[in-house]
């Protein structure tokens, strides 16, 4: 499978745009719930995706140093010592677990807050929608524009097995599968 060795910093930004989009889209949402409740979310957001997510994926990545799907191979390399590619595995799914948690954030709190007597408003099951659509895009995005030519699509629990097949590194864009 042919694969990046730097991916197109287009790719990156189209997928850091969906994700800010839905960190807007949870503020608006959690700000009817709560300054505190926001407040939490915004610093959860940033610990994961500027921190965590770095430290403990990005650090044991090809890409390391280089621009990526998630346009933090970069910022690893200001940030931290390079790792191990052989511990990408670990890392990354220990990464997912902090992405997975930003995620469920709004969704518990809203259930939270509905436990606690707040009736439910159209308003907040029109920002649940918005952000269950942006999580399914950013996923869909990830896998058909990222770990289809992915240097580390073999080594990745994201991929699953059957999909692994081994990669080619080239300069230009891969073709699509198929082509």
């Amino acid at each position: 499978m042919e694969c990046y060795r730097e991916f197109p910093r287009s790719i990156g930004l189209l997928t850091t745009l969906a994700s800010i989009v839905y960190a807007m889209a949870a503020t608006a949402l959690l700000l009817d719930l709560g300054v505190w409740f926001t407040l939490g979310f915004l610093l959860l957001y940033l610990a994961v995706h500027y921190v965590h997510y770095p430290r403990s994926a990005c650090v044991n990545c090809a890409y390391y140093g280089r621009y990526c799907i998630s346009l933090k191979g970069k910022l690893a390399a200001r940030l931290y010592r390079r790792g191990r590619e052989a511990d990408f595995y670990r890392g990354m799914k220990r990464a997912m677990r902090g992405v997975h948690l930003v995620w469920a954030y709004p969704f518990l709190v809203l259930v939270l807050a509905q436990i606690r007597g707040r009736p439910i408003i159209l308003k907040d099951l029109l920002l649940a929608a918005v952000l269950i659509v942006l999580m399914v895009m950013r996923q869909l995005m990830r896998r058909s524009l990222g770990c289809r030519v992915c240097l580390m699509r073999d080594n990745c629990p994201n991929v699953d097995p059957d999909r692994r097949r081994g990669v080619e590194v080239v300069e230009h864009t891969p073709a699509p599968p198929g082509h």
